[in-house]
């Protein structure tokens, strides 16, 4: 609690046969402060009164307004000033829901300063050291526990990772090695293929050249027939026209490929 952004307060309340106490301990001064033993009707009156609520029911609202402050006082709901000479006024504020409404309801403590000798100064900073240690240790090993957690489930999700990167370059090698037998197969094919267009190429070229060949062959046998029949002709001519004595005549022959055809018409 704070009635100031510098000062905390550390409290404490007690409720023993329906009378409660509030004690008050300055964080850093070390200085006291608390109430007398308060019956409810000590800060009960009509104006805060809460329908069918015990001495424990306001003890309960009361701790938990003042620890959901924390160590700092909400100056609207919580305050701590100094009321009379040494006496100082506690006051909380609550709010209540009355009828589906909030209203507020203020509860004020007189409480006046406690002697302190310096045993109990130092006792109590010993307390507020030892806290602190507590609070180190405790902060410490879950932060230690903590980190190690997540250093283990960083180390778990890396090895599944190399495990899934080992399953796939296993699965690569494998496609690879099939790849490579494919490409190998078909690489053999073209060669097959490409031998046998060379064999085939060459004998077209072959070919052309004996069909040139029996091409020359034809046309000298073609020649060399024409020759012989228009010998054959002349002679047969000459003959006839020798027989014939005294004619004059002309000859008129045609040669075909197919046959030789011989036509003559003589006149004198």
């Amino acid at each position: 609690m704070d009635s100031a952004p510098t000062c905390r307060y550390r409290y404490r309340l007690t409720i023993q046969s329906g009378q409660l106490r509030i004690w008050l301990e300055d964080v850093d001064s070390k200085k006291q402060w608390c109430t007398s033993r308060l019956n409810l009707e000590n800060y009960v009156d009509l104006t805060n009164v809460l329908p069918n609520a015990k001495a424990t029911d306001y003890v309960n609202i009361f701790h938990k307004l003042m620890n959901t402050a924390g160590d700092l006082v909400d100056s609207s709901l919580v305050s701590f000033e100094r009321h009379k000479r040494q006496m100082f006024q506690l006051q909380l504020t609550v709010k209540v829901n009355v009828m589906q409404q909030y209203c507020l309801a203020t509860y004020k403590f007189e409480m006046e300063p406690i002697s302190l000798e310096r045993i109990d100064v130092l006792e109590s900073r010993m307390r507020d050291l030892e806290k602190e240690v507590r609070d180190l240790r405790l902060h410490g090993d879950t932060t230690h526990i903590s980190d190690i957690n997540s250093l283990g489930e960083t180390v778990v999700k890396n090895e599944r990772t190399i495990q899934k990167l080992g399953g796939d370059v296993t699965g690569l090698g494998a496609t690879l090695g099939h790849l490579n037998g494919v490409v190998t197969s078909q690489t053999s094919s073209i060669e097959k293929l490409t031998g046998d267009a060379n064999k085939l190429r060459q004998d077209l070229n072959g070919n052309d050249a004996e069909i040139r060949g029996l091409s020359r062959k034809v046309q000298e046998l073609k020649l060399a027939q024409e020759t012989t029949v228009s010998l054959d002709l002349q002679a047969t001519a000459k003959v006839a026209a020798q027989a014939v004595g005294g004619f004059i005549g002309k000859v008129t022959l045609k040669v075909s490929s197919a046959s030789t055809r011989r036509a003559c018409s003589m006149w004198r």
